[in-house]
């Protein structure tokens, strides 16, 4: 299996001066699914005790405490006068308890406002919580602070609320290691055992491969199997068994503190037991001149196989099989993620178009754009090897291992996209750098679908989830009315393309429309897949859609 690719999405990770070994980009901590009263990645109120320049506080209940004051900070930072004496008097008497009593700034939703704390959540007129309030406090905006101790004077301090950002856009250093997960506890941060797959463990392992022993020949079949990351048989030879993931193998929620450290890191989803060597983004930047033709080119190869890929999954049959069966639910299941891979080639369609729009826009060139929206006359195969003409076929095991290797990393589309990143990459411009490396990350994510999809097919012998589907022939009606259908969503992203987003917004949600629905690309399939015939698209008449060559 070739190994995964881990790029920098955020400004975070850049920064970075290597890349260093982990996860997809969904274990980001923007990517969490609850962040909040605590979370499971992080607690952002942990990023709140901080929102006041050189002052730590800890929301207790109704009360706001301080915690600590950088006074250090503070002078090095060059404060001086009434800030740094009120600062310092704060400091120096750490027993007084000092707490905050009034709070004062531009408070979102309720304007500007002093509020007594041991008045908050008092009324609808005000916010619910100290906290609450301090999390409303608008960025960058004065902020008034009364804090009062035990035996000593009141003290009054005026600054401006504190970001939580560097001006590069990574955590502030005021931030410790740690200090975003310290009020988090280990049950809470495991309460995803009893939740479905891809829900609270979108982010986390949870359906994984087992760790390979070193005397095992590298991607064995036995250890292809799928388990769960925290079942309880943690052996490796032989490969663990987890029948249908038998929640009742799963380590319990007791046992989950007491063995945390026999779970594996989990790598290219398959669990780590030895030293790791991720895979990098390979590809030389473009020559001079050809960044376009190769924008142009990568469009008309997601079109390809976004077609490709719809003529494949209304050749999967949704009634094989008894209701209830392995069979039916993996047809269906099969079904619904190719036709997820189709919608996601289709968002890489208009990606690659907006790149080729703001090509077109910083050019200067004359005349309106003209946006890509031809079929590749040639797929990429791997290197040293010549590309493929579209063809439209059912999912037998041979055609679904081609659609694996057409979305595998570093192999033939990725490949493609590795020089355009290069190229992106080599001119410092971060934004389309971005744009490139989400579509290729998303691109990995269909090649785990495909395996995935292959395991489910694989376990039944010949090929019974398949409908037997004909050629259509020359002239058939069914055929005319989804050629058709297929034209006219290509003319509204045409139009939509053609004037960018967000003028084009209307345009692209037209072809949305459509694509979908019984009166759409959707529903004229699934009439020729009822009469026995695959459907298959060719290319229209129409100039603005003519096939797109590969670049020379």
């Amino acid at each position: 299996m070739p190994a995964d690719k881990l790029q920098p999405r955020n400004r975070t990770a850049r920064l970075v001066d290597a890349r260093a070994a982990g996860n997809p980009v969904v274990t980001e901590l923007e990517s969490g699914v609850g962040n909040c009263f605590p979370g499971l990645e992080a607690d952002v109120r942990n990023l709140d005790r901080r929102f006041f320049p050189y002052l730590t506080v800890d929301f207790i209940g109704s009360d706001i405490v301080v915690s600590e004051v950088a006074l250090a900070r503070a002078q090095s930072d060059g404060v001086t006068g009434a800030r740094l004496k009120n600062l310092t008097a704060v400091a120096n008497t750490p027993n007084a308890a000092w707490r905050v009593t009034s709070l004062g700034g531009d408070f979102a939703g309720f304007g500007q406002q002093t509020y007594a704390v041991a008045s908050l959540g008092s009324s609808t007129s005000r916010p619910i919580s100290a906290w609450t309030a301090v999390r409303l406090l608008r960025p960058g905006t004065q902020v008034m602070l009364t804090l009062q101790g035990t035996g000593v004077p009141a003290v009054t301090l005026t600054d401006t609320r504190a970001s939580y950002l560097s001006d590069d856009g990574a955590f502030a250093e005021m931030f410790a290691p740690g200090e975003l997960t310290q009020s988090l506890c280990s049950p809470w941060t495991h309460d995803f055992r009893d939740c479905g797959c891809f829900y609270w463990a979108s982010n986390h392992p949870d359906i994984v491969q087992p760790s390979e022993p070193a005397a095992v020949t590298p991607d064995d079949p036995a250890y292809a199997v799928r388990v769960q990351w925290m079942r309880t048989d943690r052996q490796t030879s032989p490969p663990p068994v987890d029948p249908q993931h038998d929640q009742t193998q799963a380590l319990q929620y007791f046992e989950i503190n007491r063995r945390w450290q026999e779970l594996d890191i989990v790598l290219d989803g398959r669990e780590q037991r030895s030293p790791y060597a991720p895979g990098t983004v390979a590809g030389a930047p473009l020559a001079a001149g050809t960044l376009v033709p190769t924008l142009r080119y990568a469009a008309g190869v997601e079109l390809a196989v976004m077609l490709e890929y719809l003529a494949a999954a209304f050749s999967l049959d949704l009634t094989a099989g008894a209701v209830g069966s392995a069979l039916r639910d993996d047809a269906r299941a099969a079904r619904y993620e190719l036709l997820r891979v189709a919608a996601s080639e289709m968002r890489h369609l208009k990606a690659v178009n907006g790149l080729l729009f703001e090509e077109h826009q910083a050019s200067g060139a004359a005349g309106a754009f003209v946006p890509t929206l031809g079929v590749a006359t040639l797929v990429p195969e791997p290197a040293n090897a010549p590309g493929r003409p579209v063809d439209f076929r059912p999912l037998r095991p041979d055609v679904l291992a081609y659609f694996v290797q057409v979305e595998a990393p570093s192999k033939t589309v990725d490949a493609l996209y590795g020089r355009i990143l290069a190229t992106y990459v080599r001119d410092r411009r971060e934004t389309q750098a971005a744009t490139v490396a989400q579509v290729m990350a998303e691109g990995a994510d269909h090649y785990a679908t495909f395996l995935t999809v292959q395991e489910w097919l694989n376990r039944h012998a010949g090929t019974p989830y398949l409908l037997n589907l004909q050629v259509p022939a020359a002239g058939d009606a069914a055929l005319a009315t989804l050629q058709q259908r297929y034209e006219d969503v290509l003319g509204h992203l045409y139009d939509g393309y053609a004037v960018g987003m967000p003028a084009g917004a209307a345009a692209v949600a037209a072809a949305r429309t459509a694509m979908l629905g019984p009166a759409g690309v959707e529903g004229a399939c699934g009439d020729l897949a009822a009469a026995g015939t695959l459907p298959v698209f060719a290319v229209p008449a129409d100039a603005r859609f003519a096939a797109i060559a590969p670049p020379p």
